[in-house]
């Protein structure tokens, strides 16, 4: 029986290329190629470099950091969406990025945002006038 060497799928007599990929199918599959090693120590824990008031205030700043290339993630009591209870620390959010990209992402933070740095579309007047 025919294989496809790339997708390693088997076909029925009288066909000589993969339907998928294209490949020219061969009599016998290649080994298959050896899983790549995982890393042997887990990615350093992200860390925290702005603390919100709320999820929403959160939100704003990891779009912030998201916007200077930064990932970002928050991190947050679900008691403080589902209640919106943001009294005496309870609603705050942590925003955390890559321990590699900390400092350049409280320089980022530490800047004023400009109306220059906003990102939309003017979409004129939603009345339709």
């Amino acid at each position: 029986m025919p294989y496809c060497p790339r997708c390693r799928v088997e076909y029925r007599r009288g066909f000589t290329l993969c339907a998928d990929c294209g490949a020219p199918l061969v009599d016998v599959l290649p080994p298959e190629p050896p899983a790549p090693e995982l890393p042997k120590e887990p990615p350093p824990p992200p860390v925290v470099v702005y603390v919100a008031n709320s999820p929403l205030e959160g939100e704003v700043i990891k779009g912030r950091l998201e916007s200077e290339g930064i990932p970002a993630i928050l991190q947050y009591e679900s008691i403080s969406v589902v209640y919106g209870i943001t009294v005496d620390g309870i609603g705050a959010t942590k925003v955390l990025v890559p321990p590699s990209l900390a400092e350049r992402a409280r320089e980022a933070l530490a800047q004023p945002a400009t109306p220059q740095d906003w990102d939309y579309e003017d979409e004129g007047d939603e009345a339709g006038d």
